[in-house]
């Protein structure tokens, strides 16, 4: 399930990958929404499984970076993560780049519908 969400997210038209130590990988796109300081932005983490890799493939998707590069808004990114994932704690103040969903992809179904969603979004421009 990784190499296949791998293989299909350093397709998004813009990205980069940014590997970090042989534990995670990051694609990453242009700071389109002006964030402070950044030049790239991360749009979504995947977490390289190990022996240990019980729940599946760990993520974060940062949905206000991912939509905004994506042209759609952040409750379409949203509904395409599987439904074990758990948004990051909003604070008053903070910046909409901030945001996160983490979870596990624990199925091909749930990859499948992932990047099936993603991939309709790029394609259709």
């Amino acid at each position: 399930m990784y190499h296949q969400l791998f293989s299909a997210l350093k397709q998004i038209p813009g990205s980069s990958v940014k590997e970090h130590n042989k534990t995670k990988i990051d694609i990453r796109g242009k700071n389109v929404i002006r964030y402070p300081k950044k030049e790239e932005l991360d749009l979504i983490c995947l977490f390289k499984p190990t022996n240990g890799s019980k729940k599946g493939i760990r993520f974060y998707v940062y949905p206000y970076i991912l939509a905004t590069h994506l042209h759609t808004d952040e409750r379409t990114i949203t509904a395409l993560v599987p439904s074990n994932a758990v948004a990051g704690p909003w604070r008053d103040g903070q910046h909409p780049g901030d945001r996160w969903i983490k979870g596990f992809f624990t199925n091909e179904e749930e990859v499948e519908t992932f990047l099936n969603g993603i991939r309709s979004l790029y394609d259709r421009d």
